[in-house]
């Protein structure tokens, strides 16, 4: 469903001496001049597709959610017309469930803001508090269980490595199933700089006592960020959605993230795990049988499908339908695109660095696809890299390729000084590879016009410097937004 996101307007806002403003979508941030807080404005992209990934999965689990609810109705209804039989289960039934997804009757207390052991360990700017069901109105409550309108589940996100904010600001602002976010960074920079940005936006605490104060949408939190994730390990603490984007490997943060989300939310969250222990033992030679080149483990590492391709149309469809509300709608499109098409195969490879093994000149990307569908294999772009290839071909038809491409553009073998070079080279051509233009790579040309990866966005465009900041510790993200 296409709605409308009103974009931010810089027209009535004062700019305090020594900031800059920056506008990006519906938010608008203060940057110093001399910036503490790094802001990487090529993350716009990362961000959109945030925004577009959470507002589909809220929107398709509370539609689940919905159709289970009615069904539940029905069966009420049904038994009350029946002479109202079975009315205590019905009851039961169609019971409404909080945001953890339990109905009331099953939880002593009910959360309305950030658990009060999480709140007081971690210095979350917002107030904490509880209401007891059991002090409730028996009348109000009896209204809430017969309520014949759904009530959605509103999500709860945290995003460990915040910087300015602006990730955050965005969640807040552009996803309409947002109960609050969790903004945290260890700099005491960033996170003066992210309530500033906060206040600015309209997503801070209020004091009014009309209907009653507020802790805001957006809570902010300095601290370490497994330590704030560790707190909200909890079953009744945890949130929805935890947002990662640190400067380097998440890895140190994995296991924080994984235990402070809530359950429903893990998706296959032990596949790592089980495949790691049930895969078969590595090859018994240390020995590469293709190049004679010696074999490094590597691992664990993830074996099952890497993209769940009918939610990545369901984002596609929304991106479609809401293009306007996207400044890098068309790179969304290109890459998602991309990765509904993808095959589900564990590596790529680009045709470049396999010429490079044969020191010959490189066949072009159709050359090389025609050449693997012409043998009868697979064949789609992959995601990670421009240029990339996955395919469901054995690296020995890949190498076999090569080997036939080299009949017509021979190798210099006086230029080759590796053995393993020698090797692929001098082994026969178990297949040889047909490079005619295949028919169906129509399929892929068509779509060349497609934004799929990324494109410097000014000249001399590279990646920031982490900034200095005596600070340099695993819960700081400079390099975040």
């Amino acid at each position: 469903m296409a709605d409308s996101i009103h974009h931010a307007s810089t027209s009535t806002l004062p700019i305090p001496p020594g900031f800059k403003l920056h506008t990006e979508n519906t938010a608008q941030i203060l940057l110093p001049d001399a910036a503490d807080a790094f802001l990487n404005p090529v993350q716009e992209f990362n961000r959109d597709l945030s925004v577009a990934c959470i507002r589909t999965w809220s929107e398709d689990m509370n539609a689940k959610r919905k159709a289970i609810w009615e069904a539940k109705l029905r069966s009420r209804k049904d038994e009350a017309s029946g002479g109202g039989k079975g009315k205590g289960k019905a009851k039961r039934l169609v019971e409404n469930v909080d945001d953890s997804g339990e109905p009331e009757s099953k939880k002593a207390k009910l959360d309305v803001g950030i658990p009060p052991e999480a709140a007081n360990a971690m210095q979350v700017d917002a107030p904490s508090a509880t209401t007891a069901v059991s002090d409730a109105d028996p009348e109000k409550t009896e209204g809430v269980m017969k309520a014949e309108e759904f009530q959605p589940t509103k999500v709860i996100i945290l995003e460990a490595l915040s910087a300015t904010g602006l990730r955050s600001i965005r969640y807040a602002k552009e996803i309409p199933l947002v109960k609050y976010v969790i903004a945290n960074d260890l700099s005491s920079a960033a996170t003066a700089a992210m309530r500033r940005n906060v206040e600015l936006n309209g997503l801070g605490p209020t004091d009014a006592p009309d209907p009653k104060p507020s802790p805001g949408k957006v809570h902010i939190n300095e601290g370490d960020a497994c330590d704030l994730m560790y707190s909200h390990r909890p079953e009744r603490s945890r949130v929805d959605v935890v947002d990662l984007d640190p400067y380097g490997t998440a890895a140190p943060f994995i296991d924080a993230a994984v235990q402070s989300v809530k359950d429903d939310e893990k998706k296959n969250g032990d596949r790592v795990n089980l495949l790691y222990k049930t895969a078969p033992s590595a090859p018994s030679s240390d020995t590469c049988v293709e190049c004679g080149g010696k074999l490094h483990v590597a691992g664990p590492m993830w074996s099952g499908p890497i993209h769940d391709p009918d939610f990545v149309k369901k984002v596609l469809e929304h991106v479609n339908e809401n293009s306007r509300n996207y400044g890098t709608h068309a790179r969304m499109k290109g890459m998602l695109t991309v990765a509904s098409e993808e095959l589900d195969e564990p590596f790529y490879f680009t045709p470049a660095k396999v010429a490079s093994h044969f020191h010959c000149e490189c066949p072009s990307l159709d050359e090389t696809a025609s050449a693997i569908l012409n043998a009868g294999y697979k064949i789609s772009r992959s995601h990670a890299s421009a240029g990339s290839l996955k395919t469901n071909a054995p690296q020995s038809f890949v190498h076999d390729l090569m080997r036939t491409w080299i009949l017509d553009h021979p190798a210099r073998m006086d230029k080759i000084k590796d053995e393993a070079s020698k090797t692929l080279l001098n082994k026969p051509i178990g297949t040889k590879a047909d490079f005619t233009r295949h028919p169906g790579l129509e399929a892929i040309s068509n779509k060349v016009k497609l934004v799929r990866y990324q494109v410097n966005p000014q000249p001399n465009w590279g990646p920031g410097a982490r900034p200095d900041n005596k600070k340099k510790k695993k819960g700081r993200s400079p390099a975040a937004e």
